[in-house]
């Protein structure tokens, strides 16, 4: 992931949850909106969606554990492909519909689709962040979970099917974290939040949010009106 990528991701979280976040109210898609979807969309991407709603759905009153392995062993499956494979640009952010419609993406949007997953089955923000990485393979993009308590988070990645504490990934070398609102400079070994910056000097996130809006208010009216889970970024 190119550092360009890292300041745009940032800037869609910050700035799409800067109002303060709320738990979802966790609703099933309408049967209506599962046809719109396969119209527009094709089979695979209806079957996409219909898999999420039932695994959010089944795990919904799990623990922990289980909540965060489901939802990374769900967004592993989705094909990585880089920007440019994909939409023959350089750096382009797909929201997160996209990636569950088109399922293809590279790091930072599985890994924002697994943050907005877990939002919705209620995990509390300042649990999750986003990291910001250098792997063997070059700049990356993780999701950790830390629990109370824990000096240790979890780390769900696309490199492996494993939810492994971030001491058993020393092939990965933390840069930034961040979550919806907040920004640090991580500890180079441990994962733990350094000196925080501020949130003021991201920039560019009009485009993407408005392609957000536009794909949501489509889709929630073939919904019954009702608000769209899980990728409303502004009401999670």
């Amino acid at each position: 992931m190119r550092a360009k990528s890292f300041w745009l991701a940032c800037t869609l979280l910050l700035g799409a949850f800067s109002s303060g976040l709320q738990a979802f109210e966790f609703e099933p898609w309408t049967e209506e909106l599962y046809e719109y979807v396969g119209e527009q969309y094709g089979s695979r991407a209806k079957q996409h969606a219909y898999d999420l709603n039932h695994l959010l759905l089944e795990v919904n009153h799990d623990n922990d554990t289980a909540k965060l392995k489901a939802v990374n062993d769900f967004f592993n499956q989705v094909r990585y492909v880089t920007d440019q494979e994909h939409w023959g640009e350089s750096d382009y952010w797909q929201t997160p519909l996209q990636t569950l419609f088109e399922f293809e993406g590279d790091c930072e949007d599985i890994a924002i689709a697994k943050y907005t997953a877990l939002r919705v089955l209620d995990f509390d923000e300042d649990h999750l962040n986003l990291a910001y990485v250098m792997s063997k393979q070059g700049p990356h993009m993780v999701m950790t979970y830390q629990a109370d308590g824990s000096h240790d988070p979890l780390v769900l990645d696309i490199l492996t099917k494993k939810v492994l504490p971030a001491s058993q990934r020393k092939d990965l070398v933390p840069v930034y974290e961040f979550n919806s609102t907040h920004l640090w400079l991580a500890d180079k070994k441990t994962f733990e939040h350094g000196a925080e910056l501020p949130s003021n000097a991201l920039k560019h996130k009009e485009e993407l949010l408005d392609r957000i809006d536009k794909n949501l208010l489509n889709l929630q009216s073939h919904n019954e009106g009702k608000t769209l889970f899980p990728f409303a970024l502004h009401t999670l």
